[in-house]
């Protein structure tokens, strides 16, 4: 199955991305955090996962477990939602690349490594839910929807389209208030973060209101 092809550049700082995130994973094993396991609750498309205990690449299926490392890719056309407990979910737009860094039972946290992913809290479930991106963080305070967007440059557009979350940067910590948006660019050790004017809406935010 072809993948969608990615800017060479950008191609290596994800994967540097990445092995960074590897090393700082060692919370995933203690015994008062257990390793959880997410699951394919919404498909539209192709859509693949790539296995991290086998390495191997196979085609989503809905209710197909995810685990710790795994990735998801949507190709062109495609999207999908994962529910990460009873009262979160990550919506994943079409060409998109997620990486599950730690399922367990007080933290979510989800590497987004291009395109777009909305994470929606309905509920307090008493986990914490987080999306990386290559320059930032994103860390829901509550109940609320969320957006990022990875562009091909590595730069990050953030929206809070409902709820309060804090933006964790190499530069500091940021609150961002319902209908608030950032826009991330430079680099992970020196960002450049800008409050700007709402992203305009697109198919795949329409696609998530309908979810609600």
């Amino acid at each position: 199955m072809s993948q969608p092809s990615v800017r060479l550049p950008f191609a290596i700082a994800a994967v540097v991305f990445a092995a960074a995130l590897v090393a700082a994973m060692p919370s995933v094993a203690r015994a008062d955090d257990p390793t959880g396991v997410a699951r394919v609750r919404v498909l539209r498309g192709d859509v693949d996962l790539k296995r991290a205990d086998s390495g191997d690449t196979v085609a989503a299926a809905i209710n197909a477990p995810i685990t710790v490392g795994d990735y998801l890719t949507t190709h062109a056309g495609a999207r999908a939602e994962i529910e990460l407990d009873y009262g979160t979910v990550v919506r994943v737009a079409p060409e998109s690349q997620l990486r599950f860094t730690k399922l367990g039972s007080s933290d979510h946290v989800v590497q987004l490594a291009r395109g777009t992913a909305e994470l929606r809290v309905y509920r307090n479930s008493g986990a914490g839910a987080s999306i990386e991106s290559p320059l930032g963080t994103l860390r829901a305070q509550g109940v609320g929807r969320f957006r990022l967007t990875v562009k091909s440059d590595g730069s990050t557009e953030i929206d809070a389209r409902s709820g309060n979350a804090d933006v964790v940067t190499a530069v500091g910590t940021q609150t961002l208030a319902s209908g608030m948006s950032l826009a991330i660019s430079g680099t992970a050790a020196d960002p450049d973060v800008r409050e700007v004017a709402a992203f305009a809406p697109d198919d795949f935010h329409y696609l998530c209101c309908r979810r609600e």
